[in-house]
Order: structure tokens, then C-alpha cells, then sequence
């Protein structure tokens, strides 16, 4: 039984020096005290390089080169933790609040388990909400918990990095992978992560619906019914935004996601 296991942080970035700033900062305020910070950069410009470097004394493991893209640079984080677990806080993204890994780790182990997960905090321009996480049963509806509320064990992570052929939906591959081989997935109660959508999958959500189906194969009929139903929405979503002011944007947003 292993009690407070050593946790790997790795944030990915390139030229965002706001939100790398907002991370590390965020990181370097946790209360749990057997963590290793590391932080891949993609061959940031000077202000970048500056935050980084503003940060050295809370930074353990730091690389900076070019890279071929988000899941190559998450997997050159992978090979460099020492951890226990492994959790990826990129660029903007934060723990929910300075506590969570000690409310997670101090109380009990989690021998029995490879992947914890939880639901998320997402915070829009226009409101904020909490993203639920869903059942593993359904990870052939596609992404069931962002890959910032997941906690993943870096013995298996290390076997089976992300898949960098896949540019924008290797995090779902990897995940969906895990579950077809009966990797033990288990649900936290606590959330762990606060989120804001700007990456590549949050602006092309129509790809990243194909790309889920394209994975699982089509050859279930009633999930091919829901991808194309997915897609249809999002390519509204995508009219709407383009033709309307951005508060009347986010209400009927609003308002299909929870359809």
C-alpha cells in the first residue's frame, strides 16, 4: 500500500506566456509535497523562456525544443517522470484548488487501480460550468472526462505513449484503448482540474466527433446515428458563431448542450 505516491505534473507549451505563468503558479501553490514539476516547451520565443525561467526553483524538469506537436511533446513528458502518477496540466489549465492531491492521495491508495478520473470545471467567455464525467461503459460515445481530470499510472503510461499520427484526438485513442484492455478506470469524487476551452479539439469539434468515430469503427449502427447527429450540431454551432453576437452565441450554446 503506497500512501502520498510521488505525482509527475507535466505542462506543454509553446509562445503562450500568460497561461504557462497561470499553471506554474498554480502548480507551484499545491499543498501536496511529493510532486515533480515538468514543463516541455515546443521552442517558445523570449517571454516564454522568461516565465520558465522566472519559475526554475519550482520547475524539476525542463526541455525545450521543436517537437511535432501536442501528443509528441506529451510523450517526451511521459519519458522523462519519475512518478507514481502522471497528470497533465498544460498551458492555462489548474488544479481546482491548492488541497486536491492531498484529498486525493493522503486518505487511501489506489493499488487496485490504473487510470482515476473525475468530472472538470470548464470556463467559457460567457458562463462556467461543470463538466461530469461519464461512465467507462460508454467510451464508445466518445471522450468521457477531459485529460486534465485524469490521473493516469506512469508504469502504463510509459508502455503506451500517445499516438502522434493521431494529432488531434490521441488522448481519446489512448483512453479508449486502455478500456479495450480492461485497464481498471476508477471514478473520483473529487473534481480535480479547472479548464478553458482553447485548444485545436475545442475550435473543430466536427473533426473531433469523426476522428472518436473513426476509431471505434462504423460498424454499429445506432453510434453511427450518433456521431452524425454530433457533427450536424457542431457544424450549426460553428453557422451560429459566425453569424451572431458572441452573448447570443454562447446563450444558444448553452442551451444545445444541454439537449
Amino acid at each position: 500500500m503506497q500512501i502520498n505516491p510521488k505525482i509527475s505534473i507535466v505542462t506543454v507549451v509553446l509562445n503562450d506566456s500568460e497561461r504557462l505563468h497561470t499553471t506554474a503558479s498554480n502548480v507551484a501553490e499545491l499543498s501536496y509535497d511529493n510532486i515533480e514539476y515538468i514543463v516541455i516547451d515546443g521552442g517558445s520565443s523570449q517571454d516564454t523562456l522568461e516565465v520558465i525561467d522566472s519559475f526554475k526553483d519550482r520547475i524539476d524538469v525542463y526541455l525545450s525544443e521543436d517537437d511535432e506537436g501536442l501528443y509528441h511533446a506529451m510523450n517526451k513528458g511521459i519519458n522523462l517522470a519519475t512518478g507514481e502518477w502522471i497528470i497533465f496540466m498544460n498551458a492555462g489549465d489548474k488544479f481546482v484548488n491548492n488541497n486536491v492531491l492531498k484529498t486525493i492521495f493522503k486518505v487511501r491508495n489506489y493499488d487496485d487501480y490504473d487510470i482515476l478520473y473525475s468530472d472538470v470545471n470548464v470556463s467559457y467567455s460567457g458562463f462556467k460550468t461543470c463538466q461530469p464525467a461519464g461512465k467507462m461503459i460508454d467510451i464508445r460515445k466518445g471522450m468521457q472526462f477531459c485529460h486534465q481530470s485524469a490521473l493516469i499510472r506512469l508504469k502504463y503510461h510509459k508502455s503506451y505513449n500517445y499516438n502522434i499520427q493521431n494529432k488531434i484526438c490521441a488522448d481519446f485513442e489512448f483512453f479508449y484503448n486502455a478500456a479495450s484492455q480492461n485497464i481498471s478506470f476508477l471514478k473520483l469524487n473529487e473534481i480535480i482540474a479547472n479548464i478553458t476551452p482553447l485548444g485545436i479539439s475545442d475550435r473543430n469539434r466536427e473533426i473531433v466527433y469523426y476522428s472518436w468515430w473513426k476509431i471505434i469503427g462504423f460498424n454499429d449502427i445506432k453510434l453511427n446515428f450518433l456521431y452524425m447527429y454530433r457533427i450536424l450540431i457542431a457544424f450549426l454551432k460553428r453557422i451560429i458563431k459566425l453569424l451572431l453576437p458572441k452573448k447570443i452565441v454562447y446563450l444558444i450554446v448553452k442551451k444545445i448542450n444541454n439537449i
